[in-house]
């Protein structure tokens, strides 16, 4: 089995969905949403991608390349269906969760944590980019600290990565 193969198997097991740009650091509302298998299975392609291309935007500085992680992977995408179940775009969920309770609920012991969000951007690589041309979120993908990510993907245009690394 191929590295790539091996993570969309792994994408999969998780039930991944769809995500997109941000509107900026006031963060907004977003149309609630409904997905189908078809939809999910469609979007662990785009997790996958968009794994390749933060590890690409790490190697180009000398940085080492962040693994996937099941538990990461299940927050990211729990809060990525939450967002488009709901109907809001915020790092904090509607009931208040931040992302550290999310990572600890789904079970990764952490010692360093951070989340980029992005919604409508119509192709991963503009939804990365938009992270890379953004300060905060740039900071997050290029943090030394983390050595593990999960993604998130839900209906319409929503992304979510989690960046982690275990105690």
């Amino acid at each position: 089995m191929t590295h790539k193969t091996g993570l969309l198997a792994a994408l999969a097991a998780v039930a991944l969905t769809a995500c997109g740009p941000e509107t900026g650091a006031g963060f907004g509302s977003v149309t609630p949403v409904t997905t189908s298998a078809t939809a999910r299975v469609s979007t662990m392609e785009e997790g996958a991608q968009i794994l390749s291309l933060i590890n690409q935007e790490r190697g180009k500085r000398g940085l080492g390349a962040l693994s996937y992680n099941a538990s990461l992977t299940r927050a990211a995408q729990a809060h990525a269906d939450d967002m488009a179940a709901k109907g809001y775009f915020s790092h904090n969920s509607k009931n208040g969760a931040s992302v550290g309770d999310r990572v600890r609920g789904a079970g990764y012991g952490y010692c360093f944590v951070s989340e980029n969000l992005s919604t409508s951007y119509p192709t991963v690589q503009q939804a990365v980019q938009g992270w890379m041309d953004s300060q905060g979120h740039r900071a997050n993908i290029l943090n030394a600290k983390p050595v593990d990510i999960g993604i998130g993907v839900a209906a319409g245009g929503l992304r979510v990565a989690v960046f982690g690394r275990p105690c």
